[in-house]
């Protein structure tokens, strides 16, 4: 980063609208500041999707030489809608309801990939009377952890839920998935897992329980997934109680998904086919 810190700079920013990619930010108030060898910018305020973001990234010279970077970040957003952020950067739009979240992550490293193997931090994210749209999960339950083939089946399906939330520990650009849940009227569900950074590749159990008249849990026991694969194809398949949680990135019969919920267009078509349409 030496480079870039060779003067000081104290740059104030203020826009009606701006544009990231293609993400839209309104009512944007940022700074950049560098000085003495350090870069700081910050996001004062921006409007994205109904919500509001805050955050903060720091840049120094770290090493015994100065040739590495110590990176800290920290940010929040707020009443932010996901699934219309899900469609500004381009994929499906599986989840509906207002998204709060933090984050405070630092590193240190000479690049990008060893930033990455050494994040640490936390963060945490919780979405109020929200909704899943194209699966239902009292069904899932209903079927004995089966899911309900056809487009019809995924068009219609949706979970609507009162209370959805995550939390990570990082440490070592791996996160620990602390406590996952998901409260809806006829179930509940839980997650626990690890996210790996470096190998951009997730692996967790999922188990949905149903609930009883009055909101408890009912008495018999739910029905376990192990999820796991890269972030571009997450697999998921039905579990026992009595295997290892950490299970491997593929199996047999597995239901691969774009996204939580998205089954291949491959599925139950004859190998000849040359077109699907859903």
């Amino acid at each position: 980063m030496k480079p870039l810190t060779g003067g000081d700079l104290d740059l104030r920013l203020s826009a009606g609208t701006s544009r990231l990619g293609p993400v839209v930010l309104q009512d944007l108030a940022a700074s950049v500041l560098v000085r003495g060898g350090t870069i700081e910018a910050s996001l004062n305020r921006a409007g994205l999707q109904g919500g509001t973001l805050k955050g903060r990234v720091a840049l120094a010279p770290a090493g015994a030489d100065g040739d590495e970077t110590e990176v800290k970040a920290q940010g929040s957003f707020d009443r932010l809608d996901l699934g219309a952020l899900l469609i500004d950067l381009g994929q499906t739009r599986w989840v509906l309801g207002g998204t709060q979240g933090q984050f405070a992550l630092e590193s240190v490293g000479r690049d990008a990939a060893s930033l990455t193997e050494h994040v640490g931090g936390r963060a945490t994210i919780a979405i109020d009377d929200g909704a899943i749209t194209g699966l239902d999960l009292a069904d899932v339950i209903q079927r004995n952890g089966a899911v309900a083939h056809g487009a019809l089946a995924r068009r219609n399906g949706r979970t609507a839920f009162e209370r959805a939330a995550v939390s990570i520990r990082f440490a070592d650009g791996i996160g620990e998935i602390g406590e996952g849940f998901l409260r809806a009227p006829a179930l509940a569900a839980s997650l626990r897992g690890q996210v790996f950074l470096a190998e951009r590749r997730f692996r967790a159990r999922a188990e949905l329980t149903p609930r009883v008249a009055g909101g408890a849990e009912a008495p018999r026991a739910g029905n376990l997934f192990e999820i796991a694969g890269p972030w571009n194809a997450v697999t998921v398949r039905p579990a026992s109680r009595d295997e290892p949680s950490a299970a491997p990135d593929h199996w047999d019969g597995k239901v691969p998904l774009q996204g939580p919920l998205r089954q291949p267009a491959s599925v139950g078509l004859p190998p000849a086919a040359r077109a699907y349409a859903p």
